[in-house]
């Protein structure tokens, strides 16, 4: 089980990397789609597979966590 230091701070990794992802889809989506970073589509991958890991880590232990659009 995670004690609250350790929950406090799994649920503040996901806030951070949430935001990484609704800044990097900004991104993606200010630059069009002819003209992507090459890298914005990996991070997009590695920071959405941050969240679903800490959603999981969370709810494994029995912490409520809300899904938010991951579009």
């Amino acid at each position: 089980m995670l004690d609250a230091d350790e929950v406090q701070k799994q649920q503040e990794r996901l806030v951070i990397h949430r935001r990484n992802l609704a800044e990097l889809l900004r991104q993606k989506a200010l630059q069009g789609s002819f003209n992507v970073n090459l890298a914005l589509p990996s991070e997009i991958f590695n920071q959405r597979s941050e969240i679903t890991k800490l959603k999981t880590i969370l709810r494994q232990h029995g912490i409520s966590v809300s899904d938010h659009l991951q579009a």
